[in-house]
């Protein structure tokens, strides 16, 4: 996610800007306020109270429109308590930790998908132990090298290391399976029949592994609730084998990625709802909009009514996404892009700008605000969490910033990292 500090991506406002005095703001410079028709007012000489955005439509007053010292709203009391949806009788171990998210149904099914597909190429070996299949016990134990390699970075390591005898290496991956084996099971390891993958991916170009991953989200939905203060984003996990939907960027370290969106709890980064992205999918079921407002609609969509938050980044956020979480007593803090027509022409950067100045601009339950961290720089965010105009006394930011930095981060640190080998 982008942070607070830096500059937010978005068009700069081609309008020129005019610099009075004004005692209400900075004491060397400010910007004049957006002028409006108000149809409540005879003296167009009289200053209004509101600043207007780049739309010419809509408002925003410049002190807010309730009281801070006023009872707590709804939208802000969260009525669920956080926390593991099964108690510890019913996990007594971390395999039973495990198979809450990958259930037995889900171990079984790729075994058997496995050893299919090992039928159709044992031929291939002289020796009949080389290729042969795999048992859920030695399934297990690939799944815990696997965590275990995450654990210790296996993504910058070479893997081989793992089974060094010099001392370097680790002894229970040794103790586990042989090298060839392990490679030997992650070469071979199938979601799903490939005898009638082809017939499937005419609708759906995630075929290989959709049923194996509808059954992890739905129990990662089922298995944990959320605490109040949630975050979307996207992640990016390396991968260079064939497919169609890669990622190639590169600016980024490992350049060719799968890309997740990611609904995760902003507190203990578990990961609460997900979506691989697959470019344009065929018609059918899965041909869904990759819209950042539909993104996060479907992502949120089991947890809105809840008076949970959404922290998120600027090609999420938006006024019409604001008002509609609202409606479903979702509350969202974001950064917004500056070529959104909804931001004050003031709002935006400019040279004469105070460093660690701010604008604040009101609506009933939406808040905006403009913090200048350097010369010529900006960071809008909106909330419909915070009213008020406070300021951190040491830091100089406004206290929406800091909220917001300490709940952006939770698709960072998420646990999905540890398999980006």
């Amino acid at each position: 996610m982008e942070s607070s500090e830096e500059e937010v991506g978005g068009d700069e406002d081609d309008n020129e800007v005019r610099i009075v005095n004004n005692s209400d703001h900075d004491s060397n410079s400010c910007l004049e306020y957006s002028s409006f028709e108000d149809s409540d007012s005879d003296d167009d000489n009289i200053e209004l109270e509101y600043f207007i955005g780049k739309d010419k439509a809509t408002k925003w007053s410049k002190t807010p429109l309730t009281s801070k010292f006023a009872k707590t709203k709804k939208k802000n009391i969260i009525n669920i308590t956080p926390g593991s949806k099964f108690t510890t009788e019913e996990i007594q171990n971390e395999v039973g930790a495990f198979h809450i998210i990958f259930s037995d149904k889900m171990v079984d099914e790729i075994i058997h998908y496995t050893n299919m597909y090992i039928s159709t190429v044992q031929k291939n070996y002289k020796r009949d132990r080389d290729a042969k299949f795999i048992t859920k016990n030695e399934m297990m134990a690939f799944f815990g090298l696997l965590f275990l390699s995450g654990i210790k970075k296996g993504n910058h390591t070479n893997f081989l290391e793992f089974w060094a005898t010099d001392g370097t290496g680790i002894e229970v991956f040794r103790a586990c399976m042989s090298c060839n084996r392990f490679l030997f099971i992650l070469n071979s390891i199938r979601f799903d029949d490939r005898t009638t993958r082809n017939y499937r991916r005419s609708e759906d170009k995630l075929t290989a592994v959709r049923s194996m991953l509808d059954q992890f989200v739905y129990n990662c939905k089922t298995s944990y609730c959320l605490s109040e203060y949630l975050t979307i984003d996207e992640m990016l996990v390396p991968f260079r084998g064939r497919c169609s939907f890669i990622q190639y960027i590169p600016s980024k370290p490992a350049k060719y990625d799968l890309k997740i969106f990611a609904l995760v709890d902003a507190k203990s980064f578990y990961t609460g709802n997900l979506e691989i992205y697959c470019g344009t999918q065929p018609d059918g079921p899965y041909n869904m909009s990759s819209k950042p407002f539909d993104i996060v609609m479907r992502l949120l969509d089991n947890v809105t009514g809840s008076n949970r938050n959404l922290t998120c980044d600027n090609w999420y956020t938006s006024y019409p996404l604001a008002t509609e979480l609202l409606k479903k007593q979702t509350t969202i803090v974001g950064t917004l892009r500056k070529n959104k027509k909804e931001i004050p022409v003031d709002f935006q950067p400019h040279k004469n700008k105070a460093v660690n100045s701010s604008f604040f601009g009101f609506q009933k339950e939406i808040m905006i605000t403009s913090y200048t961290p350097k010369k010529n720089k900006a960071v809008i965010l909106l909330s419909t969490m915070h009213n008020d105009t406070s300021i951190n006394s040491e830091t100089k930011k406004p206290e929406v910033i800091h909220f917001y930095n300490s709940t952006k981060g939770g698709v960072d640190t998420n646990v999905w990292e540890l398999f980006s080998f």
